[in-house]
């Protein structure tokens, strides 16, 4: 049993012009199909964090803009009045309410 084993080295460079010329357009189509996906893939990458970025300056423009970013405003206390609506008895304590 004297059996061949045809042996493909990839390092090795193709035989003939015809396979060598291929092999040169398959490479450069390669990198131009990868170089305009990553080109594609960075800009929405961009895109999004430009959007996150102009989300959080608004966000913060509405915090300033209503005060609760303000750091006087936890100084400031708001009086006012009230009134009960409604109270609750139970039946033993006729004094007592729910809170």
């Amino acid at each position: 049993m004297n059996r061949q084993f045809r042996t493909i080295r990839l390092d090795s460079r193709p035989q003939g012009l015809l396979a060598q010329v291929a092999a040169v357009i398959v490479g450069v189509l390669v990198l131009g199909v990868a170089i305009v996906v990553g080109g594609i893939l960075l800009s929405v990458i961009l895109g999004l964090g430009l959007i996150a970025a102009v989300l959080l300056y608004c966000r913060v423009w509405w915090l300033r803009r209503s005060g609760a970013l303000d750091p006087q405003a936890k100084d400031q206390v708001i009086e006012t009045d009230y009134i009960v609506v409604s109270t609750s008895q139970t039946d033993d304590d006729p004094d007592s309410t729910d809170r």
